[in-house]
């Protein structure tokens, strides 16, 4: 129990100041894209799927079920976070025109190895969501919560670190057998 303890005692600040500085670190180096920096595709629904997510940070997704589509006049698969239960009333045929906007450099990992993030959405000349609110969301989340609660994070491990320091070192016990 006593080892159980120290390792709290010890690890507990070094993963939450990790923690704190991925935050910072995701601040800093992915930008959310300009709208002028998005490329325009446009071209028939050719099919879509609801699928989950089972890429290695699945756990970690506020979502955990894509509706991902696929263009007939261009490769990959393609998602949009504003698309959910409604999808089947929103891409109800094939050859429906659909016309997205993407990030030449995507800032986000591919869904399910090849699903694309769109930043705005129209299908059948009816707008999904304007490439300007999709924009103005992510970056509300990159450039204000993910900075204040990655500082926050940081500053409780600061915290708890400076407490752990001040404690007099305390010897382990010896285990007989060992």
């Amino acid at each position: 129990m006593m080892a159980l303890r120290f390792l709290w005692k010890y690890l507990s600040p070094i993963t939450t100041g990790a923690l704190g500085l991925l935050l910072l670190l995701y601040w800093v180096a992915n930008p959310v894209p300009s709208r002028n920096e998005l490329i325009e595709i446009d071209g028939p629904l050719e099919s879509y799927t609801v699928e989950a997510d089972r890429s290695a940070f699945a756990f970690l997704s506020k979502r955990h079920n894509y509706v991902l589509f696929n263009l007939g006049n261009h490769g990959g698969r393609f998602w949009s976070e504003y698309l959910g239960a409604n999808a089947g009333m929103v891409l109800s045929h094939k050859g429906v025109p659909v016309r997205l906007y993407v990030s030449p450099h995507p800032r986000t990992h591919s869904i399910n190895g090849d699903g694309v993030k769109t930043y705005g959405l129209y299908v059948d000349g009816l707008e999904i969501v304007s490439p300007e609110n999709a924009i103005g969301i992510d970056s509300a989340m990159v450039r204000w919560v993910f900075p204040v609660l990655g500082a926050f994070i940081f500053w409780l491990a600061w915290r708890s670190w400076k407490k752990v320091a001040r404690e007099p070192a305390q010897k382990l016990p010896v285990v007989a057998g060992s």
